[in-house]
């Protein structure tokens, strides 16, 4: 047997201002124009509160929040209507930040960056390792901010054998 519906109660809205409008599209973004759309962050750029970040209105996913210099946004600028002005809400959380780290092939390397992660605060989600003389290893680490990120790339250039570190997806 199916359930009878009873018919939806249709509410008049009342026109919303353009202060309202830019109001909160997630509990970490409020993106110009936009209220209650479903937010994701880019892995193209891993976006983190500090940085400066746009919106793109994705056709049905919700709003796509990327970093001002993601080399992405420049392939999505042929839609200018779907490109938003997006910023950080101040609420805190956890994001995820990929990080390129190089360094001579040694015993105890290994070891000795995921310390250096742990110590500053960091959760490593993911590690993809490549150990031919010269280590090329990718870290998709969890932060809270762009300032915790920057603090934790300095404490891994200061291990012993690591050559080089950057941030994945920046220019």
């Amino acid at each position: 047997k199916i359930a009878e519906r009873k018919n939806p109660t249709v509410i008049a809205h009342k026109p919303i201002s353009r202060q309202e409008q830019k109001s909160s599209a997630g509990s970490n973004v409020i993106v110009d124009g936009f209220d209650g759309l479903f937010v994701r962050f880019s892995k193209c750029c891993n976006p983190v509160p500090g940085d400066k970040i746009i919106a793109y209105l994705s056709r049905g996913r919700g709003v796509a929040i990327h970093k001002n210099d993601c080399p992405n946004i420049t392939d999505l600028s042929n839609e200018p209507a779907r490109i938003r002005k997006a910023e950080w809400s101040g609420k805190t959380g956890k994001f995820s930040a990929a990080v390129l780290i190089e360094g001579s092939d040694r015993i105890g390397l290994l070891a000795d960056i995921t310390q250096a992660i742990a110590k500053e605060g960091g959760n490593i989600l993911s590690a993809d390792i490549k150990t031919k003389e010269k280590g090329k290893d990718n870290f998709v680490i969890e932060v809270n901010d762009a300032e915790h990120l920057s603090r934790l790339i300095e404490a891994l250039k200061d291990v012993e054998g690591v050559c080089f570190v950057a941030r994945a997806g920046s220019k």
